[in-house]
Order: structure tokens, then C-alpha cells, then sequence
């Protein structure tokens, strides 16, 4: 009998709490289950019990465990301890949660020529030897953005002041919430407890969803402002624009006009690929919408939420 269908669903609509018992779980239908449950969950011990029953749950236990073992990342969290299990569903809520970085990114234009290097600069002081994962991070040159905050949001000391530096790399512009960069206090009560942090991942990623989905919210509320605020408006409230790209827009945002790639060229004297570019960065800013005509890319001005998001 096959029963993972009936408990997972019980289990995310009512937290499996009238699953039936599975006390009689042949092999096949625990590996099965296991299966299932590292593409479709992360669950703890209790949360089996309470969607499996006592009895069969401590038989799958022991098979869920071992098979996380063969996603568990070589690095540790702290010295010999805290580890992480990138089975297929936490890869899976990693890879969501990149996408939402990405389009934050997209909107709140990074500074140019600022690198990961700062935060090693100023790790120089912790013996990053006791954080094997955090050193592998800052040493590749395409790291993990993420793990590298919650890495960082770990460590004993300093913790806020490194996630807010992560931010100002990243993500300056975005208003993100403090809270949001670092673990709330009972989840950092909990660290180190159990030598399984990949619980801790998880919750660390949903509450980074939260504040990244508000953020992409916060644009489409304020999608039309760019079209009232004068150019000095602009400048103030988005720095990381030049002021040639503030310059075009303040004279290039005519209802139910198009401007080209080519209108940007003449108008701030640059080659196509730096017209290009900016351009680009202006529809991501939600300023202006990208649309193909025949051949050539044309871009009008976005003049409210039903122009929808690129």
C-alpha cells in the first residue's frame, strides 16, 4: 500500500494531524516515502511521528536519515559540527530563492566594483579555520550569496554589522528589513543544538522570502512615482542611476511614446552597448516597458500597476 500520497497531503494542508498509521510499511513502500520526502519536504522527527504514526515513523527515520547523509555538503557550519543537507527539496527552495535575489538585483542596481573581497577584509580577524563553509564561500569567485549570509548570520560576534555589509554588496538599494539579514532570537537560541542546521537553512530562507516579496511589492506599489518626480527627485531617491540615464528618462517618459536604444545613443553621445545597458537597467527599474517591434527593441514608459512588471 502506497500512503505517502494520502500522508503529504494531510501533512501540508492540516500538518498531518488525522494521517493515518502506517505501522505495517513494507520496504518498498518506505523507500518510496523516503523518496518522496526528500523532493517534497524537510521534515523533523516529530513531524514524522505525526504524520506517519510512532511505529513506522522510527523505521523511516533511519532510512531519512541516511539518505540525507548522501546530500549532506562536505564543509561544516562550526569546526567539526553543524552540517548542511542539500537534498533535492532544499535545493529546490535554495534555487526560488536565488530567482527572487536575482530580481531584486535586476531592480536595485548593485555599485560597480564592489566584490565579496570586502567582506574577507573585514573577517580578517576571526579564525576562519572554525567556520570551514563560510572560508570555502568566500574563497570561490562565484560563491553562494545566500549560504554566505547565513553563514555569516551565525557567527558568535558581529554577526548584524556582516549581514548589513553583505546587504550594502549586494542589495544597497533595496529596502530591505534588518531582521530580515540575520536570525531572530529564537532561532538563534537554537543553533548548534542539533548538529543538522539545514532546519535552520530553511527557516532562514522563508523569513529572506518574506522581506524579498515585499520588496518586489514595494515596486509595484510605487510604479508611477518616476513619472511625477522631477530629475533632482530621481537623483536623490535613486543614486545608483547616472545622471545622464536620470537626464534621459525626465525627458523621454511621453504617454504612448517609444524611445530606442539608438534615441539613448544621441542623446547621452555612448556606444550601443553602454545605451544598451542602460536601457536595460532603466525596465528593470519598472520605469520603462521593453517591447520588440519587427527587429528592434522600443521602450515606453511604464505608467502604473496594470503595465504589470517585465
Amino acid at each position: 500500500m502506497h500512503l505517502l500520497p494520502v500522508c503529504f497531503f494531510l501533512f501540508l494542508s492540516k500538518g498531518c494531524a488525522s494521517a493515518p498509521s502506517c505501522a505495517m510499511l513494507e520496504m518498498g513502500d518506505r523507500v518510496e516515502i523516503v523518496t518522496k520526502l526528500l523532493r517534497e519536504s524537510y521534515l523533523d522527527y516529530p513531524q514524522l511521528c505525526e504524520c506517519y504514526g510512532a511505529l513506522s515513523a522510527e523505521a523511516l527515520w533511519k532510512e531519512l536519515e541516511e539518505a540525507r547523509m548522501h546530500w549532506r555538503l562536505n564543509e561544516t557550519l562550526l569546526g567539526k559540527s553543524g552540517y548542511l543537507c542539500m537534498t533535492p527539496y532544499v535545493l529546490q527552495r535554495r534555487c526560488e530563492l536565488l530567482a527572487l535575489l536575482n530580481q531584486l538585483q535586476l531592480s536595485y542596481p548593485r555599485v560597480k566594483g564592489m566584490t565579496m573581497e570586502v567582506v574577507s577584509l573585514r573577517l580578517q580577524a576571526i579564525d576562519l579555520d572554525a567556520y570551514p563553509l563560510l572560508a570555502s564561500q568566500l574563497r570561490m569567485p562565484q560563491g553562494d550569496l545566500l549560504l554566505l549570509l547565513f553563514c555569516l548570520s551565525l557567527l558568535p560576534q558581529d554577526a548584524r554589522t556582516l549581514c548589513q555589509l553583505w546587504k550594502d554588496l549586494v542589495l544597497p538599494a533595496a529596502p530591505l528589513r534588518e531582521t530580515a539579514l540575520f536570525m531572530d532570537e529564537d532561532a538563534a537560541a537554537k543553533r548548534w543544538k542539533r548538529p543538522d542546521q539545514t532546519y535552520l537553512f530553511l527557516h532562514f530562507l522563508s523569513q529572506l522570502e518574506l522581506n524579498f516579496k515585499e520588496c518586489l511589492l514595494l515596486l509595484k506599489r510605487d510604479c508611477g512615482d518616476h513619472l511625477r518626480m522631477s530629475g533632482e527627485q530621481l537623483q536623490h531617491r535613486y543614486p545608483l542611476l547616472s545622471q545622464r540615464q536620470i537626464a534621459f528618462f525626465v525627458s523621454h517618459r511621453g504617454r504612448d511614446e517609444y524611445y530606442s536604444i539608438q534615441d539613448y545613443m544621441r542623446f547621452a553621445d555612448v556606444c550601443y552597448e553602454t545605451a544598451r545597458q542602460a536601457m536595460e537597467q532603466l525596465a528593470a527599474q519598472h520605469w520603462y516597458r521593453r517591447r520588440k517591434i519587427g527587429k528592434r527593441f522600443y521602450y515606453t514608459a511604464m505608467v502604473g500597476q496594470s503595465d504589470g512588471v517585465l
